[in-house]
C-alpha cells in the first residue's frame, strides 16, 4: 500500500497540530489535546503522545489517550477543525498549508490531503506513537501486544534515552513494536 511505502521510505511528517491548550483552541465544541497529530506524504495521520522524562509509569495513561484519541479521531477532527489546525500551523510558520504542502514535497493540494486524512481516520488507518525517556518493562509488552492486534492501526513505543560522557550528550531512539 501507498501508507506502507511511506512508513518505509520514511516520508517526512507534516506537523498539523500541536497540544491544543499551546496554540489553537477549538469553539466549535471539539476537543483536541493530544501532543502532536501528524500525517505523513499519504494522508495516513500519526497520533504522537510525548510523556515527561521521569514520569515513565505515566506512559500508561498517555497510552489510554492515545487509545481514545484513535477510536474517536473521525468525531474529534472533521474536515473543517484539519483545515483550520493546518493552515495555523502554515500561518505559523508564514506560509499558506499548500505552500507548507509543497515545501515537504507532498505532491498534493490541501483539500484532497485534508480529505485523505479525514477518510483514513474514520477507517481507523493510523499510527500512534508514544513517546518516552523509558517505559517500563510491562508496557513494551503490552506495545508489542497492540501492534500485532490493530490493523489497519498501528501503535509504536518510542524510548528516547539520554548517553552523555559530561561533555557530550546524545539520545539514542529505541523503536517498540
Amino acid at each position: 500500500s501507498t501508507a506502507t511505502q511511506a512508513h518505509e521510505t520514511g516520508s517526512p511528517l507534516l506537523l498539523i497540530r500541536r497540544n491544543s491548550s499551546d496554540i489553537m483552541p477549538d469553539t466549535d465544541g471539539y476537543s483536541f489535546s493530544a501532543t502532536h497529530l501528524f500525517a505523513d506524504s499519504t494522508g495516513v495521520p500519526i497520533l504522537a503522545e510525548v510523556v515527561e522524562p521521569h514520569d515513565t509509569w505515566n506512559a500508561h495513561s498517555a497510552l489510554s489517550k492515545i487509545l481514545d484519541y484513535a477510536g474517536s479521531g473521525a468525531r474529534h477532527w472533521p474536515l473543517h477543525i484539519l483545515q483550520r489546525s493546518l493552515e495555523y500551523t502554515a500561518q505559523l510558520q508564514d506560509t499558506t498549508a499548500d505552500g507548507l504542502l509543497a515545501e515537504m514535497g507532498y505532491p498534493i493540494d490541501q483539500g484532497s490531503f485534508l480529505r485523505t486524512i479525514e477518510g483514513n481516520l474514520a477507517l481507523g488507518r493510523l499510527r500512534m506513537v508514544i513517546v518516552a525517556s523509558q517505559f517500563p518493562p510491562e508496557f513494551n509488552r503490552v506495545i508489542s501486544f497492540l501492534g500485532q492486534q490493530l490493523r489497519p492501526a498501528e501503535v509504536y513505543g518510542v524510548e528516547l534515552r539520554r548517553f552523555s560522557d559530561g561533555s557530550h550528550a546524545a539520545y539514542i531512539p529505541r523503536v517498540v513494536t
